[in-house]
């Protein structure tokens, strides 16, 4: 069966299998139907003659045998004529496209041959599966006809030259079919029969088939070249197991391929554009046990829908491969044999024929697999997810074709996964899995989630859908470790932590002696228990909770967070200068380590430089880096090893005179601050406090006539090891008298 569709109606063309040809009334009949909103109607009935009884004189009577039947296997439309090949008899028929109910069908040839003697049993007409045509132009000086033989006993091409091209009238010279390339001498084997064909350009494609060791290894693709002489040149031949049928894609130039189904349900793509047409044939589907392909059909969205002729089974395909759709078929028959599938011009409705019991079928999609124009995408076409994550939706749109906004009717796409781990890496529940796409949707949900994998890796989620837009997005998964979040509740300024340029907390600073800790640690894991590991690096303890981790004999120490998103015991630095480092553990997975640095606890404050004034005003100005303070600290605490700078440590400055004048006082920050009154500083990562650019500035009522004998900056700084601007709270050392020069 063959269709065309012109607006809303689609026209079909079947053949009437198996007319007894010695009905000199009847013979074999191509019925046509037109399918508009409802049921099929029949509009004509064109008669396919049996050669012995249409008085033509275009067959050989030296060697004519009785027909018995007459089975139409092969029909064609090639512009405003429909071509049929009769696969019994060895004849080609031809009709016009609006030829009138009863009219008979022109026998354009008819060559039957013989292998034996004369009159004998074994004398087999010419059997033809399938016609391919070329049209004239380039290279092609004729249109031409292209016939491959099916019977048994031999393995020809053959070719037809029609001058007066493919609607004019023929000559019985024709059927001399001098043209003929054996292609056992081509090929150097012996392909036992020929089915479809196809000819794109000069490229001539033919799936052969050898019925011998059950088709195994043996059936696959010839390539050859249609040369302008007949004859087929060059030929090739790409194995393809089962092998049974094909359908061509031509509707992108340079992605051109066939679609091959095999008789064990696997389905193929051969790419035969022009830059690609060497290559093997790729399987996309796998083996079905319950469905063998018999005859597909290509649709306007790219899909292939296939029959088995024997189960009531009809099976659509992505262009991926993907088994989209698999309807039973009911029918008249108890068990029918559908072939010819056909999709209708409404995206909704699929014809097939049953050859059992003689009929037309007409089955309709859901509502979900309608043929649509829209167009498929991923938004965002990226998405992280975490380690053994539970992903109940996904970022699937389907957005109209013309104003890219969600379609207002719901649809369904295809979902397949892939990775470098056996699907391992992010597993949906089946890998063709069907979704529903709600109208105006954003997302998709999956009624059973889908699983991230158990360690850190990336995987590809393909979604397929029936649509003349774009029917295939691709969104990039990234599956990454549980991860430490830093959240220091009592810290506004969050100086426990080290961030990236996004912001991101990269590590974060304890202070050493147990009294010196972090105020809150949680971690983002899924539910369930998870495991904090801290492991020292360079630093030769520290404390978690009230376990204390050391380099021997035990490098690590384990605790066990309840739940998501729960803190873990407060963590504060050991005794030792250096670095540990915290790693989230849950079951398999492991999260990136985050480094925990020991700061030193600051045991003094000590001026870097202190430089007179020279602005007469002024008794002193912190320009040019007048005034800096250092505070410092010991490697190991209390008090040992090396002294070093103590980053992050609070101190506080106050200004006191020897005559407790109080009509001295000092401006930070161009705010004038009262007698007595004090500035609280952090000391940067070096453990600076840097005085400059006029930020201090040290002066009196009567600048010109006072003079000051004696006055000091004096200094202190917190012992308790915070790291925030809360000087209520700090533990104040104690004070540290640096004399300023008089000028």
């Amino acid at each position: 069966m063959i269709s065309e569709t012109v607006g809303s109606t689609t026209t079909l063309w079947a053949v009437d299998l198996l007319q007894d040809a010695k009905d000199d009334k009847k013979g074999a009949q191509v019925h046509v139907y037109t399918v508009t909103t409802g049921a099929p109607t029949k509009t004509a009935s064109i008669t396919l003659p049996s050669v012995e009884s249409a008085g033509s004189t275009n067959w050989d009577k030296s060697i004519h045998r009785e027909l018995e039947t007459l089975s139409v296997f092969g029909l064609r439309m090639q512009g405003n004529f429909i071509w049929a090949a009769d696969y019994t008899n060895g004849t080609v028929y031809r009709f016009s496209k609006t030829a009138a109910d009863g009219t008979p069908a022109d026998i354009v040839f008819f060559k039957p041959t013989k292998s034996g003697t004369s009159g004998g049993e074994d004398e087999i007409p010419l059997q033809y599966n399938d016609i391919a045509f070329q049209p004239k132009g380039g290279a092609v000086t004729h249109d031409r006809l292209w016939l491959g033989d099916g019977n048994t006993k031999t393995s020809n091409i053959y070719c037809v030259d029609l001058p007066n091209g493919f609607g004019g009238a023929y000559s019985t010279a024709i059927n001399d079919f001098t043209n003929k390339t054996p292609m056992d001498v081509v090929l150097a084997n012996n392909p036992a029969e020929f089915f479809d064909l196809l000819c794109h350009g000069t490229d001539l494609w033919i799936l052969c088939k050898d019925k011998s060791d059950g088709g195994k290894g043996k059936n696959g693709i010839i390539h050859g070249t249609a040369g302008d002489d007949g004859s087929v040149k060059s030929a090739a031949f790409y194995p393809v197991e089962q092998a049974a049928t094909m359908v061509a894609d031509l509707t992108t130039s340079g992605k051109e391929g066939l679609y091959i189904g095999a008789d064990d349900g696997s389905l193929f793509r051969k790419d035969i554009s022009a830059a690609g047409k060497t290559a093997a044939a790729t399987k996309i589907h796998g083996a079905d046990g319950d469905f063998a392909h018999y005859q597909m059909f290509l649709d306007k969205a790219g899909y292939i829908w296939s029959t088995a002729n024997d189960n009531g089974k009809v099976n659509c395909y992505s262009p991926e491969g993907t088994l989209s759709r698999r309807y039973t078929v009911k029918s008249a028959a108890a068990s029918p044999s559908w072939v010819s599938p056909i999709s209708l011009h409404d995206g909704k409705r699929v014809a097939v024929l049953d050859t059992g019991s003689k009929m037309l079928g007409i089955f309709t999609v859901d509502d979900a697999f309608v043929m649509g124009d829209f167009d498929l995408k991923f938004e965002p076409a990226v998405k992280t997810f975490t380690v053994n994550d539970s992903v109940s939706t996904l970022p699937l749109q389907a957005l109209d074709h013309s104003s890219h906004s969600p379609i207002t009717s719901a649809t369904s796409a295809t979902l397949k996964e892939s990775d470098s781990d056996n699907g391992n890496t992010f597993k949906l529940t089946n890998n063709s899995l069907v979704v529903d796409i709600a109208a105006n949707a954003s997302s998709v949900t999956l009624a059973d989630p889908a699983k991230a994998g158990s360690k850190q890796a990336d995987a590809t989620v393909t979604a397929e859908a029936r649509t003349t837009g774009i029917k295939k997005a691709t969104l990039t998964v990234h599956v990454q470790p549980h991860k430490l979040k830093i959240t220091p509740k009592d810290d506004p300024n969050n100086n426990h932590a080290h961030k990236d340029g996004k912001g991101a907390i990269t590590g974060f600073d304890v202070r050493q002696a147990k009294n010196n800790k972090l105020p809150d640690v949680t971690i983002e894991a899924a539910a369930g228990d998870a495991t904090v590991n801290i492991k020292n690096s360079t630093s030769p303890d520290v404390t978690l909770a009230e376990f204390v981790v050391k380099n021997k004999p035990q490098p690590t120490q384990q605790v066990v967070a309840s739940a998501n998103g729960k803190p873990v015991p407060e963590i504060a630095g050991g005794s030792t200068v250096g670095t540990a480092t915290l790693t989230l553990t849950q079951g398999s997975s492991t999260s990136t380590e985050v480094p925990m640095h020991i700061l030193p606890l600051a045991d003094n404050v000590v001026p870097s430089n202190v430089v007179a004034a020279t602005t007469p005003a002024k008794i002193l100005e912190s320009n040019n880096n007048q005034l800096k303070l250092q505070t410092k600290g010991h490697t190991v605490y209390p008090g040992k090893g090396a002294v070093v700078s103590a980053p992050k440590t609070l101190i506080k400055i106050k200004l006191t005179t020897h005559s407790n004048d109080q009509k001295l006082y000092f401006v930070y920050n161009g705010v004038k601050k009262a007698w007595n009154d004090e500035v609280t500083l952090l000391s940067d990562a070096d453990g600076q406090v840097s005085l400059k650019d006029n930020k201090l500035v040290i002066t009196h009522d009567d600048v010109v006539n006072f003079e000051v004998k004696q006055a000091y900056f004096e200094v202190s700084y917190d012992t308790s090891g915070q790291m925030a601007y809360v000087p209520a709270a700090a533990i104040w050392g104690p004070a540290v008298k640096i004399k300023f020069p008089q000028r």
